[in-house]
């Protein structure tokens, strides 16, 4: 700090005096500071181009990427990335730790090239004469003009092409694998890729022979060609859509008869095959019977009807199983069919005709009578009272229940809960009932099953309502009815069992007082009131001594009661030198954020904080600081 002190005369009078006082800020400078750019390595790259940094002993930069006509090249990281706006030759410019006396400059030459990226594409192909010709073309990143040189390979017809998409090209079947080879240049920058061509074998078609005559006039088709990958089918009809694309196709015949099937099978770069084979499409022997509803045991008895044959010289064979009644019938429709006991029966129907047979199984279902049953787990408490009921109930298929707990409340679920919210005694009906299978319906009623007790009535009296913390007793007098037993808690943690009480807070604030009372059923009630206890204590020592000997060694206020906090210290120039939201954090000392120590000397605090009621206080004062 320099202090100047300047007085006016005019004329040998003195007009007036003017003080000033001015800091000087000194800092270290590292004489070593080096800005170093590598020369570029990468080139034909494209116009995005990542920049090293090989700079020492510098903390901060500034680039320049030496577009002109712009002042948006330029960045400040460490290693930065940049997309030049077209391609050319650049200077680059870094300075290490720019503003400082001691900063360095560097400067380098870079190119920016474009990318060419050459891809091998197979476009194609041609089958001419049972050989396999090419096609292919290039894809490139480059611009401008580009010349390509290709190379199939020193069996392929031609070897070498300077074409973009060279076509009809052969590639020596005789290897299975070739390596294609393209050079792509674009003014300086030249590029290179490789791709393997795999050669495949020829596909060869292969018709399943016919192994089903009786399916009717859809038949379902398979092959076992080999090296294909798609495949046409003509089904030798003369239907307009009597083809698939399918490996393993389905088709409907307009009529019965002998076709002739042709399939070609294909692949990718290869050339296709083709297969004939006849066929016999006769009808379909397709048996079936109606499906039979479920029964009750009790009475049951089914009829069956047989379908499915195309002849009426068909022969019928039923089995129904060794429960049944008859068990077998070669009836085309038995009737009469009764099952001794309950369960699900498998019945087949065979059907034989024009030397094929075929068979039809399906199920029927006998089921017994439902039963009713149902229990809860507790039979009495205090209101509200819940209560779980347990459906027992049994049926072969889905029950569906109604309940009725006697209180106007109802449930449809199977095992319900149903709270009880005034006193008494309640009656439990329950209805199950069934609506498929043996559909039936079963009510039970359980008298008096549930018993319902009042709640006592929580209350009491507390005086005053609002106390000072100098002075803070309250005075509990208990106002609740039906209650044999009384329990008392307190928001500072107080406890009390005698219904009269005398309370003292330790707190300031809004605190709260809560009442549990008992009745001879044991039924709790409860109820709070809150007490306002106005007041808090607030002192500030004046001075602190933060020499490290354990004595005085930070200055910290006193205070009880408050909710926000704020202090700031200043020094004598006004500056804030320490500021803290947090009451329980103490000043020790030092300034700035721990940066220097705290000149001997007096400061002054301001502290601002809210009581507990949210009511504002502030106060301001001195501290002296000795070492």
């Amino acid at each position: 700090m320099v202090g100047i002190c300047v007085s006016e005369y005019r004329n040998g009078v003195y007009l007036s005096t003017t003080r000033r006082d001015f800091q000087f800020n000194v800092t270290i400078c590292d004489p070593n500071i080096i800005a170093a750019i590598p020369e570029q390595t990468e080139f034909c790259d494209g116009l995005t181009l990542e920049f090293a940094n090989e700079s020492t002993n510098a903390t901060f930069y500034q680039w320049d990427f030496g577009v002109e006509g712009t002042e948006s090249d330029t960045s400040n990281l460490f290693e930065p990335t940049f997309t030049y706006p077209d391609t050319g030759v650049y200077t680059i410019t870094l300075i290490a730790n720019p503003g400082w006396p001691c900063a360095d400059t560097a400067y380098s030459i870079y190119a920016s090239l474009p990318v060419i990226a050459p891809q091998i594409v197979v476009d194609g192909f041609d089958c001419v004469d049972s050989g396999v010709l090419y096609n292919f073309s290039a894809l490139t990143l480059g611009g401008g003009t580009l010349q390509y040189l290709w190379d199939f390979g020193p069996g392929a017809s031609p070897q070498f092409s300077t074409a973009a998409a060279p076509a009809g090209i052969d590639l020596n079947e005789e290897d299975d694998l070739i390596l294609v080879s393209l050079t792509v240049s674009d003014g300086d920058c030249e590029e290179s890729t490789n791709q393997e061509v795999l050669i495949p074998p020829d596909p060869e078609a292969e018709i399943v022979p016919q192994e089903s005559f009786c399916d009717g006039l859809l038949y379902v088709f398979e092959q076992t060609s080999s090296h294909a990958e798609s495949f046409y089918w003509d089904f030798g009809t003369p239907l307009e859509n009597d083809f698939s694309f399918q490996a393993s196709p389905t088709f409907l015949f307009p009529d019965t008869g002998q076709f002739t099937i042709m399939l070609v099978a294909s692949a990718p770069f290869a050339c296709a095959d083709t297969a004939f084979m006849e066929f016999e499409i006769y009808g379909l022997l397709s048996p079936s019977f109606p499906e039979q509803g479920p029964q009750c045991l009790e009475g049951n008895n089914f009829s069956f009807e047989g379908l499915g044959a195309t002849t009426n010289t068909a022969t019928y064979a039923w089995n129904f199983g060794p429960e049944a009644v008859p068990s077998t019938s070669t009836a085309a429709n038995p009737s009469g069919v009764t099952f001794t006991s309950a369960g699900a029966y498998l019945v087949t129907l065979q059907i034989s005709e024009n030397g094929c047979e075929e068979y039809v199984e399906d199920l029927v279902y006998v089921y017994n009578d439902p039963t009713i049953d149902f229990g809860f787990n507790t039979a009495e408490g205090c209101v509200p009272l819940g209560v779980s009921f347990n459906g027992m109930a049994t049926a072969d298929t889905q029950l569906f229940y109604n309940w009725d707990f006697g209180d106007g409340n109802t449930s449809v679920v199977e095992d319900p809960v149903n709270f009880y919210q005034v006193s008494g005694q309640f009656d439990v009906t329950l209805t199950v009932y069934t609506v498929n299978g043996c559909v039936a319906s079963e009510t039970m009623t359980m008298e008096d099953a549930v018993q319902v007790y009042s709640l006592p009535v929580a209350g009491f009296t507390a005086d005053p309502m609002q106390v000072d913390i100098l002075n803070p007793v309250v005075n509990v007098t208990d106002q609740s009815q039906l209650a044999i037993d009384c329990q008392y808690y307190t928001s500072d943690g107080g406890q009390y069992t005698d219904c009269d009480f005398q309370h003292a807070f330790s707190q300031s604030g809004y605190q709260w007082i809560h009442q549990y009372v008992t009745n001879e059923y044991g039924c709790v009630s409860d109820v709070v009131q809150y007490i306002i206890v106005n007041g808090f204590v607030f002192y500030a020592p004046n001075s602190f001594t933060p020499d490290g000997d354990g004595i005085n060694d930070v200055w910290l206020p006193s205070l009880t009661g408050w909710s926000e906090y704020e202090l700031s210290i200043f020094n004598r120039w006004g500056d804030r030198v320490f500021h803290t939201y947090d009451a329980r954090e103490p000043w020790i000392g030092e300034v700035h954020n721990g940066t220097h120590y705290g000149r001997d000397e007096v400061y002054t605090y301001y502290i601002r904080f809210s009581d507990l009621l949210g009511l504002p206080h502030e106060y301001t004062g001195h501290i002296t600081l000795l070492r």
